[in-house]
């Protein structure tokens, strides 16, 4: 499950700006001013003067940039991505870091650009969320700035486990919607990007932690029920040259699944969920002497059975066997 992330910032903020008002460039400390009487408009056009000219190698006047782009961010309903003003104040924040030789400004700094971060990650979970298809990209987009932000700040402890968790996320909201499609019986190309992203996804998950149960488990039965649901929907009247390459295909499809899933189940011995998935793989590859053997293991634990229909028990086809649904935590 994804979580937002909560920034505090206290009253510190304020205090990062008049801690340097007193040295501050003229058009610099006016800007400032106009901040802390709430008239960021009128100070974004002073600060942005100032950068273009004196004050483009301060530390103090990038610093009351960012807090004044900040400010207008805030007032933007829903941190629209329309508007640059989030981009600028991470932008401004960076430099002052990077300007700011003898770290006065460090403490707000790196509180802004955390908070900065966590609005790109929220963004990220809502959009994922609403499982809106024509804004997954963006949200792929906001969790690459949050993790460029982090990496700035070199805040990186438990970076990878917070990247596991969207990659997962991130496949599960692709999975939605492919599932949505599926249900309207919409062609296999017509999720072809929805696929790509689940694939890369856990891939790059499981790059990070390859002991991860859930992205194993998962990514095994979102290649099954993809190669299932391809074969379900080979039309009956297709010529025959059609039939035999989109089976070849989907062979090749219940292969790639098959490692993921037997190391899921070496993760975890035994789960009912992982000898079901593997029961409906090996039926699907024809690999009758494992099917038995997952078949058997499963009537051990429920008491079931699978008898693929037409056949006595110990005789078997290759029957596509539903009913794989994903592991969530």
């Amino acid at each position: 499950m994804m979580y937002r992330v909560v920034i505090a910032l206290f009253l510190v903020s304020l205090m990062g700006l008049v801690h340097g008002q007193e040295k501050a460039l003229q058009r610099t400390g006016q800007a400032a001013r106009l901040y802390q009487e709430k008239d960021y408009q009128e100070a974004k056009r002073i600060i942005d003067e100032c950068v273009l000219s004196e004050g483009a190698e301060d530390a103090y006047t990038w610093h009351v940039r960012g807090y004044v782009y900040k400010e207008l961010l805030k007032g933007e309903k829903g941190f629209s991505d329309e508007s640059t003003y989030r981009e600028e104040a991470v932008r401004s924040f960076q430099q002052c870091l990077e300007l700011d030789d003898e770290q006065k400004y460090l403490q707000w700094n790196t509180n802004s650009l955390r908070y900065l971060a966590s609005t790109y990650w929220n963004g990220a979970v809502m959009i994922m969320e609403q499982r809106d298809r024509g804004e997954l990209e963006t949200a792929y987009g906001y969790f690459e700035k949050y993790c460029s932000i982090m990496k700035s700040l070199e805040q990186t402890e438990g970076l990878d486990d917070r990247k596991v968790d969207f990659y997962r996320a991130f496949s599960t909201a692709n999975r939605k919607v492919i599932e949505k499609l599926r249900s309207q019986k919409s062609s296999p190309d017509s999720y072809k990007i929805e696929m790509e992203r689940i694939e890369k996804s856990y891939t790059q998950a499981l790059q990070l932690s390859p002991n991860d149960y859930g992205a194993n488990y998962n990514y095994a039965i979102n290649l099954y029920n993809e190669a299932a649901y391809r074969i379900e929907n080979i039309p009956f009247d297709a010529p025959l040259t059609h039939v035999i390459l989109e089976q070849e295909g989907c062979i090749d499809i219940f292969e790639r699944a098959l490692p993921f899933a037997l190391k899921a189940e070496q993760l975890r011995p035994g789960r009912i969920e992982i000898l079901k998935a593997l029961r409906a793989i090996y039926l699907s590859l024809n690999n009758y002497g494992e099917f038995d053997r997952y078949n058997q293991l499963i009537r051990d634990k429920q008491g079931e059975l699978l008898v693929p229909k037409g056949l006595k028990e110990g005789e078997l086809n290759p029957e596509i066997f539903k009913g794989s649904n994903n592991y969530e935590d």
